[in-house]
């Protein structure tokens, strides 16, 4: 008998929307999409759900939120080239916005332990850059 522990859940609980639990026909009905375009955006590298040690594709949340993504640009009419690269965009596109979030944080750690006060920083280039406008504007008309 196989340990399943990672398995189970307690009752009424859902499965994580990473953990793999459906078939591809379940996958199929819950998007409206046929089980054989399903296998081609496999095919085509747009779905990569996880297997089961005996080969059966086995389908998250996630990713039948992917499905449904590529079904709304297949519908507006984007092509199977297109809908990759817009994919591969989004997922890059989140990739930075997660580092830019880390890079703020580490920023405003070290800004704080530094005693930098970014407002007032703010508020002398401000001030300087008015000052620099008024200085220009009276060299033009001077």
């Amino acid at each position: 008998m196989t340990d399943r522990t990672d398995d189970r859940r307690h009752e009424g609980e859902r499965p994580a929307l990473s953990h793999a639990v459906y078939g591809i026909s379940v996958a199929s009905e819950l998007t409206d999409i046929p089980v054989q375009t399903l296998r081609l955006w496999e095919r085509q590298g747009l779905l990569a759900p996880q297997r089961s040690k005996g080969g059966t594709r086995r389908f998250s949340a996630d990713d039948i939120t992917l499905i449904r993504r590529i079904a709304a640009l297949v519908a507006d009419g984007v092509n199977l080239a297109g809908v990759a690269r817009i994919l591969d965009l989004r997922d890059a596109n989140e990739a930075l916005r997660d580092n830019n979030k880390a890079l703020q944080e580490d920023n405003d750690i070290l800004r704080s332990a530094a005693g930098y006060d970014f407002e007032e920083r703010q508020s002398v280039h401000s001030q300087r850059a008015r000052t620099d406008g008024t200085r220009n504007r009276a060299r033009q008309t001077g």
